[in-house]
């Protein structure tokens, strides 16, 4: 019986979460009370998943990127106007936690159909959504309080990074794993000095952060696999250096 609520409980988040985005678009002043009853209840249903799990440390680690997201989704219900976004809002805010209670329960209790790096594919997705929500938030924000919007840009970008790398690393024996997680940290302060500094639009922003931390997740697998050809990784290396290059010089600035 513990088990068949733990496989229904996925689904009664999501219908949770919808509920609660549509009861803060219904009362704006209630912010953020609404969202933070779908968030408490991902928080306990996480914890039930692992409290009999044998790899409960695993399912923490892949579990918990996910409430760092959904807290960025429910940051981001501040200043969201149109019709269309707050369906996809409100979509996201209730698929994110059905799909990474889906994928623990198959981690964690049913090995055999766990989609193979599912969570890692996960997680490298929640990296622009986040980042768009940040920003988009922020640049409200700033309006009002700018040096505040700007420490909690700092701030995100550096929990975000983190999360993303320490959420993606294959266990911490290795030292190299130890030392990107380190680096992450710089990435994120560069990331961070970028979107404050460069005066343009919210879509070269995101479209810099993509590339910024693409490329080292990118090699950091390279060098843990070592299964990439020279030949594959220059034309990796050409293709990012283009697409740069067309930001900056096609970008409006300004």
């Amino acid at each position: 019986m513990f088990f068949l609520f733990l496989r229904l409980c996925p689904w009664l988040v999501a219908g949770l979460a919808i509920l609660g985005s549509w009861w803060q678009w219904s009362v704006p002043a209630l912010y953020p009370w609404p969202l933070l009853l779908p968030v408490s209840a991902y928080l306990l249903v996480g914890a039930a998943f692992l409290w009999r799990a044998r790899h409960w440390r695993e399912g923490l680690a892949a579990l918990f990127p996910t409430f760092i997201a959904l807290l960025v989704v429910g940051f981001g219900h501040l200043f969201v106007e149109t019709t269309g976004l707050r369906v996809f809002t409100t979509g996201l805010f209730a698929f994110l936690p059905w799909f990474s209670l889906e994928l623990a329960w198959f981690m964690l209790y049913d090995s055999a159909h766990y989609p193979s790096r599912a969570f890692l594919r996960l997680h490298m997705a929640l990296v622009p959504i986040c980042l768009w929500y940040i920003l988009a938030t922020l640049q409200e924000i700033h309006v009002f309080l700018p040096r505040v919007a700007s420490w909690i840009l700092v701030s995100a970008c550096v929990v975000g990074v983190v999360v993303l790398f320490a959420g993606t690393a294959h266990g911490w024996r290795e030292a190299r794993e130890r030392r990107w997680l380190w680096a992450s940290i710089l990435i994120a302060l560069h990331l961070a000095a970028l979107m404050l500094l460069l005066p343009t639009t919210l879509e070269v922003h995101g479209a810099l952060a993509a590339l910024l931390l693409a490329a080292p997740l990118r090699l950091r697998h390279i060098g843990r696999e070592r299964t990439v050809s020279f030949s594959q990784l220059w034309t990796e290396g050409a293709v990012l250096l283009v697409v740069w290059l067309m930001i900056l010089f096609t970008a409006r600035w300004g």
